[in-house]
């Protein structure tokens, strides 16, 4: 049993069956590994009723808890991108559309903050590149060409900080996948409570002739 007491007038305690558990994930962000700390996700399994417990813990604890949890044996890597399988993993991993979104909040927070307007200084460098493409294309479309180049170098550079070390290992009945620059992250899955598995087949895939799998078990996606 799992038991996770918070509260300061109050104290709750919660009690989870240690059994009931599909996954974990130790995320360690540049700001936490600054003070040692780790986010630990526990996601627990179909028709538990419990979805997912949050905890921020110190990093050694939080692994040490993951293990415990989700035990696995060292394996050998069944998967590792090196060379052309990286470069082909990062533009696989890319996702133009999130980025895209999330840049422009990350702009509009940070532009509050600081009181400037960054979205000034982007615009600027984006129009700047609108320049150099206007000697090839329409007035019309060079702006857009521009934006798509804009976000698609962020897209695959976020794609490239995420992915960056990655590694796939099946370890018994546990999958474990570990990778990240700033952010570390280390997730293990147990096989036997996976729920669904999805191949996408998208047209990027069929060109590099490479397809990304994603999992499900319980309340981890």
């Amino acid at each position: 049993v799992l038991t996770v007491r918070q509260g300061v007038l109050l104290r709750r305690p919660a009690l989870y069956r240690a059994c009931m558990v599909s996954a974990v994930e130790v995320c360690r962000p540049l700001w936490y590994r600054v003070f040692g700390a780790a986010r630990l996700k526990i996601y627990f399994k179909a028709g538990s009723g419990q979805r997912r417990v949050e905890l921020v813990l110190p990093g050694r604890r939080a692994r040490q808890l993951a293990r415990a949890l989700v035990p696995a044996t060292a394996a050998a890597n069944f998967f590792e991108p090196v060379g052309m399988d990286r470069l082909i993993f990062v533009l696989l991993s890319a996702n133009i559309l999130a980025t895209s979104a999330f840049s422009v909040l990350a702009v509009r927070r940070i532009a509050k903050l600081v009181g400037q307007d960054l979205g000034a200084l982007a615009l600027g460098g984006i129009t700047q590149v609108e320049h150099l493409l206007a000697a090839f294309l329409p007035a019309g479309l060079s702006l857009l060409a521009a934006v798509l180049l804009f976000f698609l170098a962020l897209s695959l550079l976020a794609s490239l900080l995420r992915t960056y070390r990655f590694t796939a290992t099946r370890s018994g009945g546990v999958l474990l996948c570990r990778g990240g620059l700033l952010t570390h992250t280390e997730r293990r899955v147990l096989v036997s409570a996976i729920t669904a598995s999805t191949l996408r087949i998208t047209p990027t895939a069929r060109l590099l002739r490479r397809c990304p799998v994603y999992v499900s078990a319980g309340g981890f996606r």
